[in-house]
């Protein structure tokens, strides 16, 4: 008898997919950190504001977190999402997009206020 019909599956081969959402959200956010550095310092001549520089790394991997929901919510089987019913399947990636659309969104003001200048100044 093969060991392979009563192996259980590799826990890490299971986050793997997970990860490279979780590094491209870190990716994504230390590029819009940059750009938000790099833009408040050359058209305000301050430097960063902390609160701004949380919001930004929390928003960008929020949005791709809500990819990420999105995406399995879509591809799962029903078996493997036990806590939802199959009427859940339609809601998920809605609250997925909506995450998505919340995140660009507060990031979008955080660039428009603090690096662009325009809004309320900081």
């Amino acid at each position: 008898m093969s060991d392979s019909a009563t192996a259980k599956p590799d826990p890490v081969a299971a986050t793997a997919a997970l990860d490279a959402y979780i590094v491209a959200g870190l990716i994504l956010a230390a590029v819009a950190l940059a750009m938000y550095v790099s833009l408040r310092g050359w058209r305000r001549r301050r430097f960063p504001d902390l609160g701004d520089v949380f919001i930004l790394v929390s928003t960008i991997t929020g949005a791709l977190t809500g990819v990420r929901l999105s995406v399995v919510a879509i591809t799962a089987s029903a078996a493997e999402l036990p806590p939802f019913t199959s009427e859940d399947r339609i809601f998920i990636p809605l609250a997925g997009v909506a995450l998505v659309l919340v995140s660009a969104h507060e990031a979008y003001k955080v660039f428009a206020r603090g690096a662009l200048g325009h809004g309320r100044p900081r």
